[in-house]
C-alpha cells in the first residue's frame, strides 16, 4: 500500500497544509464517465452563457495558490498552479482538455473545487510519495517527454517517492508516472492549505 507523507521542513513552513489522496483500482480508460463528463460540460455551457466566469488572477482562491508557490520557491507567473492553467485555458478556448474518462475525471476535481490536483499511476511508484524540499539530485520527468528532465530548484518543495519527482510547482505539470496501463491503479492527490493566511505574501511582492 503506497503511504504519502510530509517532511517535517514542509510542516515548519505551514503547519496547516492537508493532503489528501484516493486511490482508483481497475480504472477503464476506454470507457464513458459520465459524471465527469457531465460536470466538466456543464460548466463549459455555463461559462459560455456568461453564468460562471473562471477564476482569475484576483480570485482570492487563485492568489492563495500564488501565495503558496511563491513561498514555498516557485515564480506562479512564469510556472502557474494547475488550477489556474487549466481556467486560463477554458477562457481561452472555451472548452477543458478532453483526452478519456480518468482525465476528465482528474479535471473535474481543481475545476469545481478550486483545487490543484496530480495523478500518478501507484504500480510505477517507488516507496512512499512525500511532499518535501528538493534535494540537488532531483530530476522531474515530464509526461509525454520522457527524453527531457529538469531539476527543481534548492527552495522549491515537491511531491517525490524514492527515485524521482512526481510533480511541483503545486502541480503545475504531471510526470512520466501518470502512464497507466488499464489493470493499474491510479491515484489523485490533492494539496490545499486550511489557513494558507500565514504564508501568504505582501500584496503587490515583485515576482521577476
Amino acid at each position: 500500500m503506497t503511504t504519502l507523507d510530509i517532511d517535517q521542513s514542509v510542516l515548519e513552513l505551514c503547519a496547516d497544509v492537508t493532503v489528501a489522496l484516493a486511490a482508483a483500482y481497475r480504472v477503464d480508460d476506454n470507457g464513458t464517465w459520465v459524471e465527469a463528463e457531465t460536470a466538466l460540460a456543464d460548466l463549459e455551457a455555463k461559462a459560455a452563457a456568461g453564468a460562471w466566469i473562471p477564476q482569475g488572477q484576483t480570485d482570492a482562491r487563485i492568489t492563495t495558490w500564488h501565495s503558496v508557490c511563491r513561498s514555498f520557491g516557485s515564480n506562479p507567473r512564469r510556472i502557474r498552479p494547475s488550477v489556474n492553467a487549466l481556467f486560463r485555458r477554458l477562457t481561452r478556448t472555451r472548452r477543458f482538455p478532453c483526452v478519456d474518462g480518468p482525465v476528465d475525471a482528474y479535471n473535474s476535481v481543481p475545476a469545481q473545487h478550486v483545487l490543484p490536483v496530480s495523478a500518478f499511476n501507484l504500480e510505477t511508484l517507488h516507496g512512499e510519495i512525500l511532499l518535501r524540499v528538493a534535494g540537488e539530485k532531483d530530476l522531474f520527468i515530464l509526461l509525454g517527454k520522457p527524453e527531457a528532465a529538469e531539476r527543481p530548484g534548492p527552495r522549491e518543495k515537491v511531491y517525490a517517492d524514492s527515485t524521482s519527482v512526481l510533480t511541483w510547482h503545486c502541480n503545475h505539470r504531471d510526470a512520466e508516472s501518470l502512464t497507466e496501463p488499464p489493470t493499474s491503479r491510479a491515484a489523485q492527490v490533492c494539496w490545499h492549505l486550511l489557513n494558507p493566511a500565514h504564508v501568504m505574501s505582501t500584496p503587490g511582492q515583485s515576482e521577476g
